[in-house]
């Protein structure tokens, strides 16, 4: 996989985490948040823009604690190619659909 992006990300943390993660993927949009509880100290902070294989990748995520704290972040990928697929997909539903009712 060749694309083009940027990635920066840093983190300097003491102490304990709990971290969790959820996402959905329809139609070529692929999203995800996280988040998590920290006891400790520290920061974190990240980014991810990208392109590659027709998919744009778009990502951020920061934390902070100061003996309590916490985390969050999102990640999403749009796969243009699987997009039009999908909208071809609906579109001769409809029309099925239509050929049937006609």
């Amino acid at each position: 996989m060749t694309g083009t992006g940027v990635h920066a990300d840093g983190e300097v943390f003491a102490g304990a985490k709990a971290e969790g993660k959820a996402g959905l993927d329809v139609g070529g949009v692929t999203a995800a948040v996280k988040g998590g509880v920290w006891a400790g100290i520290g920061a974190q902070g990240s980014v991810d823009i990208g392109f590659s294989d027709v998919k744009l990748k778009l990502g951020a995520s920061g934390g902070v604690a100061l003996g309590d704290g916490g985390s969050i972040g999102l990640n999403v990928e749009i796969d243009v190619g699987e997009m039009v697929d999908t909208a071809k997909d609906v579109a001769e539903g409809v029309g099925n659909f239509f050929d049937k009712i006609f």
